[in-house]
């Protein structure tokens, strides 16, 4: 994935996977959310327009965002591998000088076709993937705010728009689940449905932490040579995730991990 090195290019890194996947997603209602403010709509747009990360970025900035350092790189919580993720996180006013700030938390993911021995699972068919994305205090436990308006953009193996095949599936306070339907890596039909995409959601400041605070995402990959749905997925606190799936069986799971620390400024 291209990096734009600018001051606000979050910690981008390596991902243990070896294979992805898809099913039927988790039926799981979210809560109400506010309306969508125009300035959200607006960024929405430019989240899902397809440009790559470089253009998006500018695009961005040229809509009124502003790109914000982390304060400290926090080493990758999971081994190098097939893939890569990164951190973007920006902040607006929701009116210029109205003091209104919002902060916008992003998470890139994509896999490596190209490394030496890393290929797609024929397997993604069996089972969805999940991204749990959140904001959480260096206690590991949740913040004072919830997250606003969350979107997902699944793409193929070529970078095409297969939003259809996301989701946002709930939330557990500052944090927000993800469904990923994907599919294999095929000669004919899909390239690889969900092996890049983007997730975001609007936040403002916590105050709950005098500490800092760490943006943390996980991509958990599941693969099965036969169809198993997820029925719950779950972020508790300190932070932890689990999953349940239906009948006896369960689908091969490898997650990846990774956190920066981000002060609100």
């Amino acid at each position: 994935m291209k990096k734009r090195k600018v001051l606000g290019l979050m910690l981008s890194t390596s991902l243990v996977l070896t294979s992805l996947f898809t099913s039927a997603a988790l039926a799981e209602t979210a809560p109400p959310q506010p309306e969508k403010p125009a300035f959200v709509e607006s960024t929405d747009a430019i989240l899902k327009s397809g440009k790559s990360y470089e253009d998006r970025i500018t695009a961005l900035e040229n809509a009124g965002w502003e790109v914000t350092p982390q304060e400290q790189i926090i080493q990758p919580r999971s081994a190098a591998g097939c893939g890569n993720q990164s951190f973007t996180m920006m902040k607006q006013e929701s009116t210029p000088g109205s003091g209104d700030w919002w902060y916008l938390i992003q998470t890139d993911w994509a896999f490596d076709f190209a490394k030496s021995g890393c290929s797609w699972d024929s397997g993604s068919d069996g089972a969805v993937d999940m991204l749990f994305l959140g904001v959480i205090d260096n206690n590991n436990q949740a913040v004072n705010q919830q997250p606003n308006y969350a979107q997902i953009y699944v793409k193929d193996k070529n970078g095409n728009d297969k939003s259809a095949n996301g989701g946002v599936s709930g939330f557990d306070s500052s944090a927000v689940k993800y469904t990923i339907n994907d599919t294999g890596d095929y000669v004919f039909g899909d390239k690889a449905i969900g092996s890049k995409g983007q997730a975001w959601f609007y936040i403002k400041k916590p105050t709950s932490s005098s500490g800092g605070y760490l943006i943390r995402s996980v991509w958990r990959h599941t693969w099965s040579s036969s169809s198993i749905s997820l029925t719950s997925a779950t972020v508790s606190f300190p932070w932890a995730i689990s999953t349940t799936w239906s009948g006896s069986s369960t689908p091969n799971t490898h997650d990846y991990a990774d956190q920066t620390s981000y002060s609100f400024p």
